[in-house]
């Protein structure tokens, strides 16, 4: 028997209100693990304008278009806080990510998926006449209806899987007329129940860090000693932490954390004074001590290293900056680092991840 939202029906004959409630519930909760990575849009590593967040796609830009991070206003406020801004202008403008790609669709994962049914939801506010919620999985992708303009709008799809059609696994939202268009909280989920609301992804919480051994006096210039870390999926930098086993004296000790944009290393604290970035004080006995990035947005997030070889966008850099004259020894500097771990992830090839 299919899955039939409307029974046992509220007002049929000895059915209960709680029974009613109880199996609403129910199909709430089913399969309820979203399969995507990043659905809050948190990590932009190539850039909080004209890319698309590191975890997710675009198909379809033209020089015209535009994808940009968009935090809430006034006048358009995103459920979440936060969404993605498709500004078409022309072409087919698609923001899309796959859960599983055509990469990892072996035969014997076809067989895993075939017969079983996806579905999604996001919240959409578009001034578009054409723009629609897009599910991968046959080859030929299955749209929704065009989303209605002018409001924020719940929108959800199923499909069922079949091997002989089977190409990826995943969710996108396609805009195919003039009008901006917000996406917040897409949501993915195994199972024939359209997400009744968002369901939050599947984050990581981790650190990276390096030791400075012996006493950092013997670093006497700014931003000596750098030490440079990579990721296999993509990051972003919550907190630098530098702790050390004696305080310092007469000079703090400054580190800084940087993101390489390919030409040039950027902090991602503050360059108007060094106040903001992580420190140890030399007129304090603190031994530790920490910081909050408070540069631009992107310069915190970083792209994934998926095959080793670094690169613009995927490579931190811890380094140096102001040395203390004496103490501070062996000094750990921390990077407190945030990624996700989508429910299909370790079933993809080597490298994929979205």
């Amino acid at each position: 028997m299919a899955w039939d939202a409307t029974k046992p029906a509220a007002s049929a004959y000895l059915v209960s209100a709680d029974l009613r409630a109880n199996w609403a519930a129910i199909a709430d909760q089913a399969l309820g693990r979203n399969l995507l990575g990043d659905p809050e849009f948190l990590i932009w590593g190539a850039g909080t304008s004209g890319n698309a967040p590191s975890w997710w796609n675009i198909s379809g830009q033209t020089s015209s278009d535009n994808i940009a991070r968009y935090v809430a206003t006034t006048s358009i406020t995103p459920p979440s806080g936060m969404a993605v801004n498709l500004n078409y202008a022309s072409g087919t403008l698609e923001l899309y990510q796959n859960a599983l790609s055509t990469g990892d669709m072996t035969t014997s994962l076809k067989a895993r998926f075939a017969g079983q049914a996806i579905s999604a939801g996001v919240w959409v506010y578009t001034a578009s006449a054409d723009c629609k919620l897009v599910m991968h999985g046959p080859t030929s992708n299955v749209l929704s209806d065009a989303i209605g303009t002018g409001a924020w709008t719940w929108v959800t799809k199923s499909l069922i899987l079949a091997s002989s059609t089977m190409t990826r696994l995943g969710m996108g939202v396609r805009v195919n007329s003039a009008g901006a268009t917000y996406v917040s909280e897409p949501t993915l989920v195994l199972g024939p129940i359209p997400p009744d609301y968002p369901i939050p992804g599947s984050p990581v919480r981790s650190a990276v860090g390096t030791t400075l051994s012996g006493d950092p006096a013997g670093l006497t210039t700014d931003y000596d000693g750098a030490w440079t870390f990579t990721h296999a999926l993509p990051f972003k930098v919550e907190r630098v932490d530098i702790r050390a086993l004696t305080a310092v004296t007469t000079d703090n000790l400054i580190v800084d954390a940087q993101h390489d944009n390919g030409t040039s290393w950027v902090s991602m604290f503050s360059l108007t004074s060094s106040i903001t970035k992580p420190q140890l004080s030399a007129t304090s006995s603190v031994k530790a001590n920490g910081a909050v990035p408070d540069g631009s947005y992107w310069s915190r997030c970083f792209e994934a290293d998926s095959d080793g070889s670094g690169g613009a966008d995927t490579t931190l850099s811890v380094r140096v900056e102001q040395v203390s004259g004496t103490g501070g020894k062996n000094p750990n500097v921390i990077c407190r680092v945030l990624s996700y771990q989508p429910p299909l992830q370790d079933l993809r090839a080597v490298g994929n991840y979205k």
